[in-house]
């Protein structure tokens, strides 16, 4: 009796270290792949850095440039350094096509996103009541921001009986956070195998 429990013992921690070898075996490219992952993701949130999105800007290319720089004097008192604009998306009849917008300097993007709330204020009517300015978002802040928008919309729909009247607590992180970090899991596990 005590031989065999020794000898289940034993086979026991054969299965436990082969699994184990097994599990450290696959650490390393999984520790690599999430390195790359989140340099991949620094470098293009470096790189959308200089980038604003203006939405409600309806003007052909010729002019895009110098209808910014309208709205920055008029609005912002200084006339930005653009690199380059272009046209986001498939043109649609009947909506404006959002304009991306890529500036010489960080600082410039910076404040236009900072201050963009001032053309509320406008004194162009079409400005105060079309014209967006929001940052360039990477894939993951853009679905970020996105579920955001819908937990908060959903709150603000629900009967005001059933919305919290204490801040939310660590356990209250939605389940689209933890859907996102499955989702990154699972695509850099992919990687490995």
């Amino acid at each position: 009796m005590f031989l065999a429990t020794v000898d289940n013992h034993e086979k026991h921690s054969r299965t436990l270290t082969l699994h184990v070898n097994r599990l450290l075996s696959v650490l390393p490219p999984l520790r690599h792949a999430v390195v790359s992952a989140v340099y991949a993701d620094i470098e293009e949130k470096d790189r959308c850095a200089k980038n604003i999105v203006i939405s409600g800007m309806c003007h052909h290319l010729p002019y895009r440039t110098k209808l910014l720089w309208k709205i920055c004097l008029a609005d912002f008192g200084f006339k930005p350094n653009v690199v380059k604009c272009r046209r986001l998306g498939r043109p649609t009849t009947g909506r404006v096509q959002s304009v991306l917008v890529v500036l010489s300097e960080v600082s410039q993007a910076g404040h236009l996103i900072k201050n963009a709330k001032s053309l509320r204020q406008s004194n162009d009517l079409t400005v105060r009541s079309s014209v967006f300015i929001n940052a360039d978002l990477t894939k993951a802040e853009a679905l970020t921001a996105y579920h955001r928008r819908r937990r908060r919309r959903e709150l603000a729909a629900a009967p005001s009986s059933t919305q919290p009247s204490q801040p939310r607590t660590v356990t209250d992180v939605s389940e689209d956070t933890f859907s996102q970090s499955i989702t990154v899991i699972n695509s850099l596990s992919s990687l490995v195998n």
